[in-house]
Protein backbone atom coordinates (compact mmCIF):
# COMPACT_ATOMS: atom_id res chain seq x y z
CA UNK A 1 0.00 0.00 0.00
CA UNK A 2 1.24 3.46 -0.90
CA UNK A 3 0.70 6.25 1.61
CA UNK A 4 0.37 9.86 0.49
CA UNK A 5 0.88 12.17 3.48
CA UNK A 6 0.31 15.91 3.60
CA UNK A 7 -0.14 19.03 5.74
CA UNK A 8 -2.68 20.87 3.58
CA UNK A 9 -5.05 19.69 0.85
CA UNK A 10 -4.45 23.08 -0.76
CA UNK A 11 -0.97 21.92 -1.78
CA UNK A 12 -1.13 21.40 -5.56
CA UNK A 13 1.41 18.56 -5.34
CA UNK A 14 -1.10 16.50 -3.34
CA UNK A 15 -3.71 16.81 -6.08
CA UNK A 16 -1.16 15.95 -8.76
CA UNK A 17 -0.01 12.87 -6.82
CA UNK A 18 -3.60 11.71 -6.27
CA UNK A 19 -4.34 12.01 -9.99
CA UNK A 20 -1.09 10.31 -10.91
CA UNK A 21 -1.69 7.29 -8.64
CA UNK A 22 -5.29 6.99 -9.84
CA UNK A 23 -4.26 7.19 -13.51
CA UNK A 24 -1.75 4.38 -12.95
CA UNK A 25 -4.30 2.25 -11.08
CA UNK A 26 -2.14 2.20 -7.96
CA UNK A 27 -3.80 1.65 -4.60
CA UNK A 28 -3.00 4.45 -2.18
CA UNK A 29 -4.18 5.89 1.10
CA UNK A 30 -4.16 9.57 1.99
CA UNK A 31 -3.07 10.50 5.51
CA UNK A 32 -3.04 13.97 6.97
CA UNK A 33 0.09 14.52 9.09
CA UNK A 34 -2.03 15.36 12.12
CA UNK A 35 -3.30 11.74 11.99
CA UNK A 36 0.18 10.20 11.84
CA UNK A 37 1.13 7.44 14.23
CA UNK A 38 4.58 7.03 15.80
CA UNK A 39 4.90 3.76 13.87
CA UNK A 40 4.36 5.51 10.50
CA UNK A 41 6.81 8.27 11.37
CA UNK A 42 9.42 5.73 12.50
CA UNK A 43 8.98 3.85 9.23
CA UNK A 44 9.48 7.03 7.19
CA UNK A 45 12.65 7.85 9.12
CA UNK A 46 13.88 4.30 8.55
CA UNK A 47 13.48 4.86 4.78
CA UNK A 48 15.39 8.16 4.66
CA UNK A 49 18.95 8.38 3.36
CA UNK A 50 19.96 11.39 5.42
CA UNK A 51 17.74 11.11 8.47
CA UNK A 52 15.39 13.70 9.86
CA UNK A 53 16.74 16.57 7.73
CA UNK A 54 15.29 14.87 4.66
CA UNK A 55 11.70 15.34 5.84
CA UNK A 56 11.95 18.69 7.69
CA UNK A 57 11.15 22.02 6.03
CA UNK A 58 13.89 24.58 5.93
CA UNK A 59 13.35 28.19 6.85
CA UNK A 60 12.89 30.67 9.63
CA UNK A 61 9.44 29.49 10.72
CA UNK A 62 10.65 25.92 11.22
CA UNK A 63 13.77 27.12 13.02
CA UNK A 64 11.64 29.26 15.34
CA UNK A 65 9.37 26.32 16.18
CA UNK A 66 12.39 24.11 16.95
CA UNK A 67 13.92 26.85 19.12
CA UNK A 68 10.69 27.62 20.99
CA UNK A 69 10.25 23.92 21.79
CA UNK A 70 13.93 23.56 22.68
CA UNK A 71 14.50 20.85 20.09
CA UNK A 72 18.14 20.48 19.13
CA UNK A 73 20.97 18.11 18.29
CA UNK A 74 20.85 16.44 21.71
CA UNK A 75 17.10 15.78 21.71
CA UNK A 76 16.30 12.10 22.18
CA UNK A 77 14.76 10.18 19.31
CA UNK A 78 11.52 9.49 21.19
CA UNK A 79 11.15 13.17 22.11
CA UNK A 80 11.81 14.14 18.50
CA UNK A 81 9.08 11.75 17.30
CA UNK A 82 6.67 13.23 19.85
CA UNK A 83 7.60 16.74 18.72
CA UNK A 84 7.00 15.93 15.03
CA UNK A 85 3.63 14.39 15.85
CA UNK A 86 2.67 17.50 17.81
CA UNK A 87 4.07 19.98 15.25
CA UNK A 88 3.58 18.32 11.84
CA UNK A 89 3.71 21.77 10.21
CA UNK A 90 7.52 21.38 10.16
CA UNK A 91 7.31 18.35 7.83
CA UNK A 92 7.76 18.68 4.09
CA UNK A 93 4.71 17.82 2.03
CA UNK A 94 3.87 15.53 0.41
CA UNK A 95 5.68 12.55 1.85
CA UNK A 96 4.96 9.40 -0.13
CA UNK A 97 6.01 5.97 1.06
CA UNK A 98 5.33 2.26 1.02
CA UNK A 99 7.14 -0.66 2.62
CA UNK A 100 10.42 -0.05 0.75
CA UNK A 101 10.34 3.35 -0.94
CA UNK A 102 10.17 6.99 0.10
CA UNK A 103 9.63 10.16 -1.89
CA UNK A 104 9.65 13.56 -0.21
CA UNK A 105 7.94 16.15 -2.39
CA UNK A 106 6.59 15.55 -5.86
CA UNK A 107 8.87 14.77 -8.78
CA UNK A 108 7.32 13.45 -12.00
CA UNK A 109 10.16 11.04 -12.73
CA UNK A 110 10.91 9.91 -9.15
CA UNK A 111 7.27 9.07 -8.44
CA UNK A 112 7.53 6.29 -11.05
CA UNK A 113 9.40 4.22 -8.45
CA UNK A 114 5.97 3.30 -7.05
CA UNK A 115 4.94 1.56 -10.28
CA UNK A 116 5.74 -2.15 -9.92
CA UNK A 117 9.06 -3.00 -11.58
CA UNK A 118 7.48 -5.41 -14.08
CA UNK A 119 5.14 -2.69 -15.33
CA UNK A 120 7.99 -0.19 -15.67
CA UNK A 121 9.96 -2.73 -17.74
CA UNK A 122 6.98 -3.45 -19.99
CA UNK A 123 6.38 0.28 -20.47
CA UNK A 124 10.04 0.83 -21.42
CA UNK A 125 9.95 -2.09 -23.84
CA UNK A 126 6.79 -0.78 -25.49
CA UNK A 127 8.39 2.64 -25.94
CA UNK A 128 11.43 1.01 -27.58
CA UNK A 129 9.19 -0.89 -30.01
CA UNK A 130 7.30 2.20 -31.21
CA UNK A 131 8.80 3.35 -34.53
CA UNK A 132 9.73 7.00 -34.87
CA UNK A 133 7.11 8.94 -36.80
CA UNK A 134 9.41 11.39 -38.58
Amino acid sequence: MIFLCYNSRENSSIKICEQWFASHNLEFKIIEFKNFTPKELNHILHLTNSGISEIIKKGERTTNIFNECQIGQTTSFSLLISFLLEYPIVLKSPIIFDEERLLVGYDKSDIRQFIPREERLISRQEKKNVPNSK
